[in-house]
């Protein structure tokens, strides 16, 4: 019995996985990524965000949301309500790095305090990056926040 000829095709050829077909390897891939940084972040403890400057949009993970002493149901983020768990005291350092950022093109780093419901104070680490095109901002900020005290449990957020 001869053998069923097998038509070969380029995974450049088709975008999309079609029913009944695995997925391309890139996404597989990409899937794998995306979930071992998931696992990563969470073992660690540690928050993501990222800012929008063109539309201010705020984006933050769940444990952005546990550093800033919210809880679930979590609010819709504004710039507003985040400086709104900033210490004042740190809030002029606060907008002076990130104007740097900005207008210079430095690395964003800080430490500074966020104000929990019922007048907890935690220390917050913040570092991230702006990605400039022709000397202008053009993708959002991703920062990390890892809390500065010793051992998650005197967070009282988790």
């Amino acid at each position: 019995m001869p053998a069923k000829r097998v038509r070969a095709t380029s995974s450049k050829s088709s975008k999309k996985a079609k029913p009944g077909k695995k997925p391309a390897r890139k996404s597989v891939l990409n899937k794998i990524k995306v979930r071992s940084t998931a696992a990563a972040l969470a073992a660690a403890r540690m928050g993501v965000w990222e800012w929008n400057i063109q539309t201010n949009a705020l984006s933050w993970s769940e444990h952005t949301y546990l550093h800033f002493g919210f809880s679930k149901p979590y609010p819709r983020m504004t710039l507003e309500l985040y400086r709104s768990r900033v210490h004042p005291d740190d809030l002029p350092l606060l907008q002076d790095r990130i104007q740097q950022t900005i207008e210079r093109n430095q690395v964003y780093h800080i430490e500074h305090r966020i104000i929990h419901p019922g007048g907890k104070i935690v220390w917050l680490e913040a570092a991230g990056n702006l990605l400039y095109k022709n000397g202008t901002p053009y993708k959002p900020v991703s920062y990390t926040h890892l809390a500065l005290q010793t051992g998650w449990h005197n967070l009282g957020c988790y």
